[in-house]
């Protein structure tokens, strides 16, 4: 049994004993993950707690571009751990990038296993996106067949209480200019998405960036912006560029998360369109939701929330493209 094989067999046993009220992906289209999956699977909506908090409320932490092995990532992962015994969260959503340079499972035990015990010992989820690094061993399937990712295809659905998480391969649009198997399956999954309160897509490439390095990726506007807007996204968390920051078009929050751990690259000058905020600085982000609200905090590697923003409910998303 490799290292990697028998860290997971022992965080898998710890998650036993802990109670976790995540939701489980279904296992279906494991391996290759070509076709992606419709399946979504479902968390109960939140309990009564005795601890004082809200009941209503659900928390998810995104995070991107992090599986570098730095001395960044250990200090980001550890304000994660920290922030959990404060503001207690059972998933982590990534925009992609786990695994640097390649994506090669002889790098998994250094750059995810290792700084994120904390997390995956006390049951908390992954729920992981494909990068451009990540796809460049294999096309990606040894992460897509490594159960701790929480990947059951290339793209899937997945729910936190009252959000809906549709999770693309932005590599697909990249690498061939149009995925038009994964348009019909997205276009389908969004409108499947309209009776639950939010809506957040999760992929790697952004739409809208304030990075100085990638910025925008070219054509993503005109393939995604209308498209989103009318079918009702809230909040599209993105990375590639790594930075953090937010844009807003036409009703719709984007959200770049790629501070994880790689090297910064620092936001434009002057400041990208639709961009309102840019930091370059290591982070990961939080999500809080109720039915009725959905805020996002950036909060830096030493714990520090920089940026707090209320995502506005998308009014379009009763209307087809």
């Amino acid at each position: 049994m490799t290292r990697a094989a028998a860290t997971l067999a022992a965080l898998a046993l710890a998650a036993t004993a802990v109670a976790a009220c995540s939701p489980a992906t279904d296992g279906t289209q494991r391996g290759d993950g070509s076709r992606g999956a419709d399946a979504s699977p479902t968390a109960p909506e939140p309990g009564p707690g005795g601890d004082g908090r809200d009941p209503r409320v659900v928390r998810v932490v995104a995070l991107g571009d992090f599986g570098s092995g730095t001395d960044g990532q250990y200090d980001v992962a550890r304000a994660m751990c920290r922030h959990r015994e404060r503001e207690p969260y059972s998933d982590v959503v990534t925009t992609g990038d786990n695994i640097y340079e390649t994506g090669a499972p002889e790098d998994f035990e250094l750059k995810f296993f290792t700084p994120y015990r904390c997390l995956l010992q006390r049951g908390v989820e992954f729920h992981a996106t494909l990068g451009n690094h990540d796809v460049a061993t294999d096309g990606g399937r040894p992460e897509l067949a490594e159960p701790a990712f929480g990947m059951p295809a290339r793209h899937y659905t997945w729910r936190a209480g009252p959000i809906t998480f549709v999770a693309l391969d932005s590599n697909g649009w990249v690498d061939d200019g149009v995925d038009e198997a994964q348009t019909a399956w997205l276009v389908r999954r969004l409108r499947a998405a309209r009776d639950r309160p939010w809506t957040v897509v999760a992929m790697h490439h952004p739409i809208y960036s304030g990075g100085a390095y990638h910025g925008p990726t070219p054509s993503f506007a005109a393939t995604f912006d209308e498209r989103f807007a009318r079918l009702g996204v809230d909040l599209v968390l993105q990375g590639h560029d790594h930075i953090y920051s937010r844009a807003r078009s036409n009703g719709v929050t984007y959200v770049v998360t790629g501070g994880g751990g790689a090297a910064l690259t620092g936001c434009a000058d002057p400041p990208r369109p639709r961009v309102a905020r840019c930091e370059s600085k290591l982070h990961f982000v939080e999500l809080e939701a109720t039915r009725r609200t959905l805020v996002t905090s950036a909060i830096g590697e030493g714990g520090a929330t920089f940026d707090r923003y209320d995502v506005p409910r998308n009014r379009d998303g009763s209307l087809d493209p």
